[in-house]
């Protein structure tokens, strides 16, 4: 039977949290989809919806838990603008 170290737990928490922020780290945006991210936590900038707005057809990654990502149809997010 294998002993259990501060090693070996070190190395289990370093897994659990490396698959933890792995998961949902890559955005799309379809085709005839633009993305909008939000900044939940202001670590390196400041927080809320980033003026930037993600080009279709395309893949991104952010830290999970961190970010939020809404796609729209770039047509209908447009006109939004617009009125």
């Amino acid at each position: 039977m294998k002993k259990i170290t501060t090693r070996n737990i070190i190395k289990l928490i370093f897994l659990i949290l490396l698959v933890s922020f792995s998961t949902g780290c890559i955005k799309n945006t379809g085709s005839t989809e633009v993305g909008v991210r939000v900044k939940k936590l202001g670590l390196f900038g400041n927080r809320g919806i980033e003026q930037k707005v993600y080009s279709p057809g395309s893949t991104y990654f952010f830290l999970p838990y961190a970010n939020d990502w809404f796609t729209f149809d770039h047509l209908e997010f447009y006109g939004l603008r617009t009125h």
